[in-house]
């Protein structure tokens, strides 16, 4: 029979087991649940900032976007770098343009929104203003001063309109334009090339149109930014947000309108996107992005690049669809951009239509990613880094916290006759480049900090600590896992090791019986013994 002390010991074993697996699922349960509570801790807090965001973020007076929508606090810089044709004469005669680029010559940028309205259907309609104030300190010179050798427009835009007429009016027109407007290419201070001249041709032709038809607008001047200061470029209608987060400053109507009507495929004239000043939130490197640009009478598509960090704020980067820019043979969408004398190569795109028939097509600066005009100048440095646009939003909110929008105007120069300093271009379609613009805004940094403090800080704690929570789950779940693993190796070397105490007990235990049954035979032989056990 087992003796008590071997009873005690087997109770008290058994007892520490049963505290063992006890301990042991307690702490397994615990670890379980603090995983379960750090994922629940992600989608609890998506679910309250996703409804907040409902709440703050459609367009409203007083709301969390209004303020930065209607006039951006962002710091906006405009940048133009004009070319100078260094041989006008040889280009004339049949030979390639010399080009020098000239620049920066740059402008403080501010745009306001006037004339807000907001209506019931959860749309808000206004008149977006640009003011411009040029930075002398931050120029290459002085912008009254500097001469600048370029494309006559008014010259250039004539001998395009007039094409189609009679060889006789053609001359008559070529003439007067080459001694009152000075031929193909003039020379002129940069001020008056960008904000406008008074061309002798056209002062000309004013009188005349004044003279017979007083009602008709006509404009004698000439710039490439003439008209533009403290103007507006139409009035916008978008969705406010309210209701539907996805369609947030999404444009719906432009001057009235739901599409345009300036192109003869009816994809170029879809409005979509937003005005490029803010997005929905929630943006992804996968979203869907678009925005209509009344400069280019175009909506564009933007697609992921890389992520960005924006003073200290994590963002995604995007830019323009190159596919925009591909000839109609690659893209046959792009069929729509095409004129009567054909389409243009990759890397330009013709948007003539859209300024009213001058002549105009766009590209990516030094004609960068469009070899066949790059070519055919010289003088120019394409470079994808340098002269790419790229626009960085954040995330959550969808704000543009950096952007730079890079673009090279030029002009077409064929070959008209009756004007004759076209008439020997080196090429019948001649791509000729005007000027290149950036237009720049990053979010300052007293700004960046407050967003940081306001909204990146607590979805960084609530980040870490579900990381932390989830973590210790872990290292819990591991420490159970470990301490099983030990008890159980334990356990198993104890029952190998029993087998051979058992032998080593049963041994002891028939030695003390032969040694017992020795000492019996000893009394029964010894007759004294005998005795003393009868007594």
């Amino acid at each position: 029979m087992p003796s008590q002390a071997v009873i005690g010991r087997k109770f008290n074993t058994r007892r520490r087991r049963c505290i063992r697996r006890c301990v042991g699922c307690f702490c397994g349960v615990l670890a379980l649940l603090c995983i379960a509570v750090g994922v629940g801790i992600t989608f609890a807090f998506d679910y309250v900032f996703q409804e907040q965001l409902k709440v703050m973020m459609p367009l409203a007076n007083g709301s969390m976007s209004y303020r930065g929508w209607s006039e951006p606090p962002n710091k906006i810089t405009f940048q133009i770098w004009l070319w100078n044709v260094t041989n006008p004469k040889e280009v004339i005669m049949g030979q390639r343009p010399v080009l020098q680029q000239v620049g920066p010559f740059a402008f403080a940028e501010r745009r306001y929104k006037a004339n807000i309205t907001f209506y019931p259907n959860d749309t808000v309609s206004f008149f977006e203003y640009q003011q411009f104030f040029y930075l002398p300190e931050k120029s290459c010179g002085n912008i009254s001063e500097l001469m600048i050798t370029s494309v006559n427009m008014p010259y250039a835009v004539t001998s395009i309109r007039m094409k189609a007429v009679s060889p006789f009016m053609r001359n008559i027109a070529g003439r007067m334009f080459a001694q009152n407007s000075g031929g193909l290419f003039i020379t002129r201070p940069a001020s008056e090339i960008l904000h406008g001249y008074k061309d002798g041709a056209l002062s000309i032709v004013e009188g005349m149109v004044r003279r017979f038809l007083p009602h008709m607008p006509f404009q004698s001047t000439s710039g490439l930014f003439i008209g533009t200061n403290n103007t507006h470029k139409g009035q916008f209608l978008v969705h406010t947000g309210r209701g539907n987060l996805s369609s947030f400053n999404r444009v719906q109507r432009w001057n009235g309108e739901p599409e345009l009507s300036v192109w003869p495929e009816k994809s170029a004239n879809k409005i979509v996107g937003t005005d490029g000043s803010m997005f929905g939130p929630g943006v992804t490197s996968s979203s869907k992005l678009d925005i209509f640009s009344t400069d280019i009478c175009l909506s564009l598509h933007l697609v992921y690049e890389k992520p960005a960090d924006i003073e200290g704020i994590p963002a995604l980067g995007f830019r323009p669809s190159p596919e925009i820019m591909l000839n109609a043979t690659l893209r046959p969408e792009n069929k729509a951009f095409c004129s009567e004398s054909g389409c243009l190569d990759s890397g330009v795109l013709n948007i003539s239509l859209c300024k009213g028939g001058v002549p105009l097509a766009i590209s990516s600066p030094h004609f960068t990613n469009a070899p066949t005009y790059a070519k055919a100048v010289i003088g120019v440095s394409p470079s994808e880094e340098e002269f790419g646009t790229a626009i960085c939003i954040e995330p959550n909110t969808g704000f543009v916290i950096n952007a730079q929008r890079r673009m090279q105007m030029n002009i077409m120069l064929e070959r008209i006759s009756g004007f004759t300093d076209t008439e020997k271009l080196i090429d019948p379609m001649l791509m000729m480049p005007l000027m290149w613009l950036n237009e720049s805004g990053r979010i300052d940094p007293v700004s960046a900090e407050l967003f940081k403090a306001h909204l990146l800080a607590p979805i960084q704690i609530v980040a870490l600590a579900q990381w932390v929570i989830i973590a210790v789950g872990i290292v819990w779940i591991s420490a159970v896992a470990l301490t099983c693993s030990l008890l159980a190796r334990r356990r198993r070397r104890r029952r190998q090791n029993r087998p051979s105490r058992q032998i080593v007990l049963n041994r002891m235990s028939d030695d003390s019986d032969v040694t017992a049954d020795a000492g019996l035979i000893r009394k029964l032989q010894d007759p004294n013994l005998r005795e003393s056990n009868i007594v």
